[in-house]
């Protein structure tokens, strides 16, 4: 097959976004200047993609009836869940959850939900459209979502790429199944929020 010179900047592009944080932990950047990069790229390149992607938005169609939706996202949430908290019992005997250091609304906002919406459109979304155009199958498509998106949690700690890959991978195993990109999302910011919610329970 051959490969357009607008799909090859297509595939160049979204690799440079999928793969900055594993790069910026060997130059020993912080998670601040890592959201900054990966914010500015997120932009550029969904301005990019608009323009050239003719049927990008079909994968921001909402096709599922409410019940249906939330019973698919809960289901998601459970099973990419109960298997972080599984690995986290046995490499260190208890659950790891998310300690924001700030009280600032805005830092929540961003770390509870406008950044699981960008990962699940980055790591999801358009990765699914790109594997689609190149022709590669669904095998593919959820190993290299689960792996980039779980080498991208390196910044954190080491064990977050496994968890994190556990994640993507179930993540994109429920997005080829019911093509629907918001049950991802809505799993992502409720698996978020609840590692939030325990973490906020366990320091008083």
């Amino acid at each position: 097959m051959g490969i357009s010179l607008s799909l090859f900047l297509d595939v160049l592009l979204l690799l440079v976004v999928l793969f900055p944080c594993a790069l910026m932990y060997l130059n020993k950047k912080s998670v601040q200047e890592f959201g900054k990069a990966f914010f500015s790229s997120f932009l550029f390149v969904s301005v990019y993609l608009f323009f050239t992607v003719e049927w990008l938005w079909n994968i921001f169609k909402f096709n599922y009836p409410i019940y249906k939706f939330l019973l698919l996202g809960i289901l998601c949430t459970a099973l990419s869940l109960s298997l972080e908290c599984g690995i986290a019992k046995i490499k260190f005997n208890e659950i790891k959850v998310m300690n924001l250091k700030s009280d600032n609304i805005f830092i929540y906002s961003m770390v509870l939900v406008f950044i699981p919406v960008v990962e699940e459109i980055f790591f999801v979304g358009y990765l699914n459209i790109i594997c689609e155009r190149l022709q590669i199958g669904s095998l593919f498509f959820v190993l290299f979502s689960g792996f980039s998106f779980g080498i991208n949690h390196i910044i954190y700690s080491r064990l977050n790429v496994l968890t994190k890959t556990v994640w993507g991978i179930i993540f994109a195993i429920f997005y080829l199944l019911t093509r629907n990109l918001y049950i991802v999302i809505f799993s992502h910011i409720l698996n978020n929020l609840i590692l939030f919610l325990i973490g906020k329970r366990t320091k008083r």
